[in-house]
């Protein structure tokens, strides 16, 4: 992590219920840092990745579906002086407009409600190797097939809100690249930007008119 993201991340302010950012939510910042244009945040959380953003797009606008995320969010770009909008929004339900860029964080949990993640956040600061470990051992079979669903569910709608040339960013599981790209094949060209042994960032340039199958 670079200094200049590592001082975003350090003055962060935090809610019960919202996360901060970590591997790779930090990868996909350095991956947009510097776009510019229009830009959706879809999922923005904090409003870590629309204060990267900020200081080269020309506009941007932060949604979440979580109510405090959407507080956070507004809290922390006034902390550091962003004027962007922050807007509530289960995915683009209340999205009607296109953008150049769309940056997509997806939860990898996307089922959990905020006490949900208010318990397991506790329970990271009292145990964390122990939390981490059933996470593995527990979870990823079981989020695999939901974060598969919700990234199709996104591209599916995202591919409608981009404006003539427009990309995607993604953060998705590095098992995950073989089956997006087939899942895309001959619809968008995809870039890989960074990738780990969990996460990897991709970016995608769909082709007008096309949209993926229903997921497999």
């Amino acid at each position: 992590m670079d200094d200049d993201l590592l001082r975003i991340v350090d003055g962060l302010e935090l809610a019960d219920g919202v996360f901060a950012p970590r591997g790779g939510s930090v990868a996909l910042a350095a991956c947009v840092r510097g776009v510019s244009g229009s830009v959706l945040d879809l999922g923005t959380g904090s409003g870590f990745l629309s204060i990267v953003m900020s200081s080269s797009a020309d506009a941007v606008l932060a949604t979440d579906c979580s109510p405090a995320a959407v507080q956070c969010a507004r809290r922390n770009l006034e902390r550091f002086g962003v004027r962007a909008e922050v807007r509530l929004s289960d995915m683009f339900a209340h999205v009607p407009e296109t953008f150049d860029h769309i940056v997509f964080n997806p939860p990898v949990h996307h089922r959990e409600t905020e006490r949900d993640r208010r318990v397991k956040n506790r329970l990271k600061r009292m145990f964390p190797m122990t939390v981490k470990t059933l996470a593995s051992v527990v979870g990823k079979p079981i989020f695999k097939y939901s974060m598969r669903s919700i990234v199709t569910a996104f591209y599916r709608e995202a591919s409608g809100h981009l404006n003539p040339e427009g990309t995607l960013y993604v953060n998705t599981l590095s098992p995950d690249l073989g089956w997006l790209s087939d899942v895309i094949a001959g619809r968008a060209r995809v870039t890989e930007c960074r990738r780990s042994r969990e996460y990897c960032i991709v970016k995608i340039a769909p082709i007008a008119g096309e949209a993926p199958p229903a997921p497999r």
